[in-house]
C-alpha cells in the first residue's frame, strides 16, 4: 500500500504523512465537527474525547486514558448519564492495558468514545 504524501504547490518534494499523524489529524477534525454540530461549551467532554482518540495510537495510551478519566470526572452536568457510563469503561481499558490485553483495551476505548460522543450530543442536560 502506498504511503500518503502532501505536495507543496511551490515545491515538488513530497512530505510523507505517516498513518499516526493522519489518524490524529482526523480525530481532531472530528472533534471540532462534533463541537460545532452539537453546540455548547463542553470543554471537559472534548478533552476526554481527544484523549480517547489519542489513546488509540499513542505510545503511552495509559496516560491518555488517565487524562480522559480525569476530564470525565471533572465534567459538569449529567449528559443523560453517558458521562457516568463512560468513566468505568475508561478505567476498564486502563486495567486491560496494564494486563497486556491491547485488543480488549481497544474495544473498551471504542466503547468509551461512543459514550462520550453521545454525552456531547446530549448537551448540558
Amino acid at each position: 500500500m502506498a504511503d500518503l504524501v502532501l505536495v507543496r504547490p511551490s515545491d515538488t518534494k513530497p512530505i510523507p504523512m505517516n498513518r499516526t499523524y493522519l489518524l490524529r489529524l482526523c480525530s481532531l477534525f472530528l472533534s471540532l465537527v462534533a463541537a460545532t454540530a452539537f453546540g455548547g461549551a463542553q470543554p471537559r467532554m472534548h478533552e476526554a474525547l481527544d484523549a480517547l482518540h489519542q489513546a488509540k495510537t499513542s505510545a503511552n495510551p495509559v496516560a491518555d486514558l488517565q487524562a480522559a478519566s480525569l476530564a470525565l470526572r471533572h465534567g459538569s452536568h449529567n449528559k443523560a448519564g453517558y458521562r457516568a457510563e463512560a468513566i468505568p469503561i475508561v478505567e476498564r481499558a486502563i486495567a486491560e492495558l496494564n494486563a497486556g490485553e491491547r485488543i480488549a483495551a481497544d474495544k473498551s476505548i471504542d466503547a468509551a468514545i461512543s459514550k462520550v460522543e453521545k454525552a456531547v450530543g446530549a448537551g448540558v442536560h
